[in-house]
């Protein structure tokens, strides 16, 4: 009788086309397409204090032959020990930074090496960008990889590219790293399954966890996150739309200040440098600009050294360039490269000797 019920029970749970997720299934920590690779350790891996971050030694799937270092840095490898007489800048960012679609040796911190070492400067470069990352990432990436290398230079290029998104199932970055999202640690994808692969797929089973998640408001708490989010979602370019996003505007700001002190703790300076992608200058991605403008009020406040890429790259469209000078199907291409290692090598160049190297 009892079996008789099971398949009765599994049956009509079908035919209703009922279903309920894993709470792996659930949570998005990257996006759909790219969480599998996490777990996969690709090109990225999960972290649980950067969410995620880089294999060591991975291939760039759009720069074939080019690894990664040990340390999980783009570029030429730098060891340790530091050498006398040769200045060290690290560089915290995403895409922009990174370079992503570009060889390294186009692209602007590699330049920058270049703009340096022309004045009789020698340059290391630790590029430690990760793509789609926030400045809640970078402090972690800091903290854990770039430290240990005590730099002369740090350039923070967070924007608000991706702080100003729309979080995953209503989930901060900071919640992520504090308890990811309320998951615990390891990550439930992680953890030793207790059932056959086969008996996940029973719908008898599905229904008594969907009730079980129901009474302990595991499934309100993500229903509310998904909803909160889909809201947010297509209004995400409107700076006062209400939802919880990657890193809260405020917190932006704070976190700015949080690095400044970490940095100088270290005997380190810390340049703002942020970079704005090709819609920001376009106009179309107002809670970027927005986020920059507070970036860069919250920098004069607290007397950070700033340098806004979205000014220049504006000064030089009023001086007749156009921004396909920049920008190539939506990224910096190598001419945009070009463009930010001078400047910003016109700002560095100058203030090296206040530096002790």
């Amino acid at each position: 009788m009892l079996s008789g019920f099971a398949i009765l029970g599994e049956a009509s749970l079908r035919i209703a086309r009922f279903a309920y997720p894993s709470v792996a299934e659930r949570d998005v920590i990257w996006s759909p397409e790219r969480d599998p690779a996490l777990f996969e350790k690709r090109v990225y891996q999960r972290d649980e204090h950067e969410i995620w971050k880089p294999v060591p030694g991975a291939e760039l799937p759009w720069a074939p032959a080019e690894h990664l270092d040990a340390s999980g840095f783009r570029g030429q490898a730098v060891p340790l020990a530091r050498t006398a007489g040769v200045v060290r800048i690290a560089i915290l960012g995403s895409d922009e930074a990174l370079g992503v679609g570009l060889p390294f040796e186009d692209t602007w911190p590699c330049l920058l090496r270049q703009v340096i070492e022309a004045h009789g400067v020698r340059a290391e470069v630790l590029c430690a960008a990760v793509e789609n990352s926030t400045l809640r990432q970078g402090i972690e990436r800091w903290r854990a990889e770039l430290r240990p290398f005590h730099p002369d230079l740090v350039l923070c290029t967070f924007a608000g590219e991706y702080e100003s998104r729309a979080a995953n199932r209503g989930c901060s970055d900071s919640q992520r790293i504090a308890d990811n999202g309320g998951l615990g640690f390891p990550d439930p994808r992680e953890r030793p399954e207790r059932l056959p692969a086969w008996s996940r797929d029973l719908r008898l089973l599905q229904c008594g966890r969907w009730i079980t998640d129901v009474l302990d408001g595991d499934y309100w708490n993500w229903l509310g996150g998904e909803l909160q989010e889909q809201r947010l979602r297509p209004l995400e370019e409107r700076f006062d739309a209400r939802g919880t996003r990657r890193v809260s505007a405020r917190e932006f700001t704070e976190l700015a200040r949080q690095l400044r002190d970490e940095v100088e703790a270290e005997k380190c300076k810390l340049i703002l440098f942020p970079i704005a992608g090709e819609r920001a200058l376009r106009g179309e991605a107002g809670a970027v600009r927005d986020y920059q403008t507070l970036l860069v009020e919250a920098a004069v406040r607290e007397k950070i050294p700033r340098i806004s890429a979205l000014d220049r790259f504006e000064i030089a469209l009023r001086a007749g360039s156009r921004i396909e000078d920049f920008f190539s199907a939506g990224r910096l291409n190598v001419r945009g490269h070009k463009f930010l290692a001078d400047e910003i090598g016109h700002v560095i160049v100058p203030r090296l000797k206040e530096l002790k190297f």
